[in-house]
């Protein structure tokens, strides 16, 4: 007789009755055996149905070697599930004579768990070789396979295990997650719609199907489907963690905290959820809150330095001693999104060109031209303009070089606007090398003439530390100046400061007083933050309708941040009827200055034809825009149209600008992109073949949320030596994140 020893107690249990009429005798449980499922924790309905197949009293026919077997079966499992891996397969092993096929099914089960993956694929082929017309059997056979990196392997399996019996969730389910690693969504929707034929009531099936729509932006729909996963599963702790991560991505940062608590209410001991709990509770300035979730992280299961170093920013930020004992964070968490309530204004956003760059747009060709023949004679405010136009790509090429040399030219004649501006680009090294000190004198000389753009751009010198150490006393001094001369930016950074905390007293009420003064005179930045202000209740209540009016103002005059906000509000339904079509008005207003989030969120509309016709290379245009800006999600998809991933792309994959655009998301720590990065180094396309880099990479990718890349590592390490495995966890080691100078996230 076989009997298959059952592992996997989500799975209803009407195939309990199914697998024991497969075997064609009547199952009849030892006492060591149900003690097994007890002590492995399997639900009262499934013991109940194991019990009804020998009713209670019912002499035993197996013989005793038999009854030997069954009592080594038991203490192999059992030990198993306390981690006592040598001694449990020793006890697998000893049972192995009357029951082949289910002993070398329990050993490869210990095996695996033990992560000696050769010898489990040895030990479930044997237990295949015993009996091949057991469906599990084939379908475990498929997850050694792949756990080897062997995807074909697996797959043959999967659809021998289908073959022995259609109404099999399990490889379904299984043949889904290889088609998500390998980003082919259309196989992935296939065998999961089969999975739900089979079982509409399965946890694992509706969670892949979020899966899937979640890949396919369509958030509603995924988040949906991974409720649904949780309300089957609602003991099961890591479906509350995967619907927290895409609640994230619906900014409905309240629903996630509550999954998060969900799941560590059942794993309390999970660092990484804790991190996650603390890096949204402190983006949400619940600080106190914060804190408790880092020192329960260093206590955590799975605490490493990426959680730490984390723990240790939100520590600094607070004024606490980083170097506590067993404090920890989460500043990034693999990819997942992590809200920014708010942004200070990024300096390259805030330049001197600001007061000239309207000119030079309103401007006709023949103005922008005669404007060019008075500044090669020496006209100052020409210069400027031209310097202007270039840092725009406004009737000449976009370049910040060229820009820079007109905007020094102009600066040397004591032009105030281009002092300003010329210490702007030294600063942040545009178009030329980064030189602080440089620019910090070029910032104090066009502030002493009273420039208040250089001003409010000294301020956010010394609040972000650009090129000088970070003083918030020192940027509150330059702030007041500039809220003393009527500055609007420089009264919005005033309110930030206060909002956070930042060099003086935490006060929301005072933040929100500063930042409507300057509402009050149209500053359409101020808008924007007062909208978000309400939208995530910081310091006020929350209220969708009072931020939604603010969002608006600010996008109605011209601000890129509200303007792509305002796109996310109606692609998502917040607050109003969904509606894709003004979302990508919206998004589009936003591209066009330049926005980088607006860019990215008009290219996933082309991408996936919400809102108008998809066009790969509309796509593609404005995810490079945002690419370029420092986007890093936009530069994932933008390599992804290169290596010609999506369906009906024309034209062969061009894998060195896939390569560029992948190291530009990975330098970010997108895990994904890290993993293909580290996939086009192991195989040598559009970059010379490097198996230490490639090594690198992956790692770095399995330990940024990439799961996926976990068994691409594993293929990849069979081939490599000692030394050089050891090298590339050394540069993975030192790898630090490299954010785009010019993005705020």
């Amino acid at each position: 007789m076989q009997v298959l020893v059952w592992m996997d107690f989500g799975e209803s249990t009407r195939r309990v009755e199914k697998l024991i009429g497969r075997a064609g005798v009547d199952f009849q449980p030892t006492s060591d055996y149900l003690t097994l499922l007890k002590t492995l924790g399997a639900p009262p309905a499934f013991l109940d149905a194991i019990g009804k197949l020998r009713p209670a009293g019912t002499p035993s026919t197996y013989s005793p070697d038999q009854e030997a077997d069954f009592g080594h079966l038991s203490s192999c499992l059992t030990l198993a599930s306390q981690g006592q891996f040598p001694a449990a397969e020793r006890e697998c092993q000893a049972a192995t004579n009357s029951e082949p096929s289910v002993t070398y099914f329990a050993l490869a089960e210990v095996l695996m768990r033990d992560q000696k993956y050769d010898a489990a694929l040895r030990a479930v082929r044997s237990a295949e070789k015993a009996d091949p017309s057991i469906p599990e059997v084939h379908n475990v056979l498929g997850a050694a396979l792949a756990s080897h990196g062997d995807k074909r392997g697996a797959k043959k399996e999967y659809r021998k295990a289908i073959q022995l019996d259609p109404d099999y969730d399990s490889p379904y389910n299984n043949l889904v997650a290889l088609a998500l690693q390998e980003r082919d969504l259309k196989a992935a929707y296939e065998e999961v719609r089969e999975a739900l034929r089979v079982d509409p009531d399965s946890a694992a099936t509706h969670n892949n199907l979020g899966t899937i729509l979640l890949m396919q932006h369509d958030l509603d729909g995924g988040i949906a489907e991974l409720r649904k996963a949780v309300l089957l599963e609602p003991n099961v702790a890591f479906r509350h963690s995967g619907l927290a991560e895409a609640l994230i991505m619906k900014k409905d940062y309240e629903s996630a905290i509550a999954e998060y608590q969900q799941a560590l209410a059942l794993e309390p001991r999970q660092a990484v959820w804790h991190a996650k709990l603390a890096s949204i509770l402190w983006q949400l300035h619940r600080t106190d809150q914060a804190l408790a979730e880092c020192q329960a992280a260093g206590q955590g299961a799975g605490f490493d330095d990426r959680i730490r170093n984390g723990c240790e920013k939100i520590h600094q930020q607070v004024g606490l001693s980083a170097s506590q004992p067993g404090t920890a964070a989460s500043a990034s968490s693999g990819g997942a999104a992590t809200p920014t309530p708010l942004l200070r204004l990024p300096l390259a956003l805030a330049g001197a060109g600001g007061e000239v760059a309207l000119k030079v747009q309103a401007m006709k060709p023949e103005e922008f031209a005669a404007a060019q023949e008075r500044a090669t004679t020496g006209d100052a405010d020409a210069q400027t303009m031209v310097c202007i136009a270039y840092r725009l790509g406004r009737f000449v090429p976009q370049d910040d070089r060229q820009g820079l040399g007109w905007c020094e030219k102009a600066a040397n004649q004591n032009n105030v606007l281009a002092e300003a501006d010329v210490g702007l680009q030294y600063v942040y090294g545009l178009g030329v090398a980064r030189d602080a000190a440089r620019g910090l004198g070029w910032l104090k000389k066009a502030a002493s003439q009273g420039s208040t753009v250089a001003i409010g751009n000294l301020g956010a010198v010394y609040a972000n530390g650009l090129g000088a150490p970070l003083d918030y006393a020192e940027a509150m001094k330059w702030y007041q100046m500039g809220a003393d001369r009527g500055d609007a930016r420089s009264e919005t950074d005033i309110g930030i400061m206060y909002l956070l905390g930042q060099g003086v007293r935490r006060d929301p009420a005072e933040a929100l007083r500063w930042f409507r003064k300057s509402a009050d005179k149209d500053y359409a930045y101020a808008d924007f933050l007062l909208g978000m202000v309400y939208q995530q209740g910081l310091g006020v209540r929350r209220d969708g309708k009072e931020s939604l009016k603010w969002i608006r103002k600010g996008a109605d005059l011209g601000d890129p941040r509200a303007q792509t906000e305002l796109g996310w509000v109606y692609a998502n339904g917040v607050g109003v009827n969904q509606d894709h079509a003004e979302a990508v008005k919206w998004y589009r207003l936003a591209a066009e200055q330049g926005d980088p989030r607006g860019a990215y969120g008009l290219g996933v509309r082309y991408l996936t034809g919400q809102g108008l016709d998809r066009d790969y290379s509309e796509a593609e245009k404005w995810f490079r825009v945002a690419a370029e800006g420092g986007h890093g999600d936009a530069a994932y998809n933008l390599a992804l149209l290169h290596a010609r991933h999506f369906p009906g792309q024309a034209g062969p994959p061009d894998e060195a600008q896939a390569a560029k655009y992948f190291r530009m998301a990975a330098d970010q720590g997108i895990g994904d992109g890290q993993c293909y990065l580290g996939k086009l180094y192991a195989d040598g396309r559009g970059l010379t073949k490097d198996s230490v880099s490639a090594y690198e990479w992956m790692l770095l990718a399995s330990q940024h949320g990439a799961e996926w890349c976990v068994q691409e590592l594993r293929k990849l390490e069979t081939g490599m030596t000692p030394d050089q495995v050891d090298e590339a966890k050394r540069r993975a080691a030192a790898w630090k994140p490299q954010p785009h100078p010019g993005f705020s996230y």
